[in-house]
């Protein structure tokens, strides 16, 4: 089974060691790891960056990203954030978890408690796919099968629900804002 980055989703194809990390000093993200180092600043945070991974989306998209040995990744935080005028400057911008980057969202600091709880917008009806259902993918209406089981994904910051499909890999979720039920036509 191919491995995938962990949060992002995408299948590494190569991987790098830390000691690769100088040849992206100049690298529009990857330099603040070269400059102010692969560890979380947040100080309750004990992740940090191990190896490079190289990966292409399902989309064709090629990534390289900083990630931790169980491929985790590490981002850049916007010391003030972009929407507040922050700049891309190294001087604004620091190494940082995903978890605590999404907790820290649009924020000036790292929050104190864990992650916020997200709430369902109003108006807004729950999924209502079910175990047993015909799904398909919303976008590229990609027909994928019968839903055997519904469990939040443990490796999303928010455990949002996703489906297990049958005859797929038990460890493929597919989030379920992202499917559809098949309605077969008379």
């Amino acid at each position: 089974m191919k491995k995938k980055v962990q949060v992002f989703g995408y299948t590494i194809i190569k991987t790098e060691p830390l000691s690769a990390l100088k040849k992206y000093k100049n690298h529009r993200r990857l330099r603040v790891f070269f400059h102010k180092g692969v560890k979380c600043i947040n100080p309750k945070c004990d992740k940090e960056g191990t190896l490079l991974t190289h990966g292409i989306d399902n989309f064709g998209g090629l990534h390289i990203d900083l990630c931790n040995d169980d491929f985790y990744p590490m981002t850049i935080d916007h010391r003030l954030p972009r929407s507040k005028g922050g700049k891309d400057t190294l001087e604004n911008l620091d190494p940082m978890c995903s978890a605590c980057n999404t907790r820290k969202g649009n924020g000036d600091s790292i929050p104190e408690k864990g992650l916020p709880k997200r709430k369902r917008p109003k108006g807004k009806k729950s999924f209502d796919i079910k175990v047993g259902d015909i799904v398909y993918k919303r976008i590229r209406t990609r027909l994928l099968g019968e839903v055997i089981e519904i469990k939040p994904n443990p490796q999303h910051p928010f455990k949002v629900l996703c489906a297990v499909i049958k005859e797929k890999d038990p460890k493929s979720l597919y989030s379920l804002s992202t499917l559809k039920k098949y309605k077969k036509v008379s």
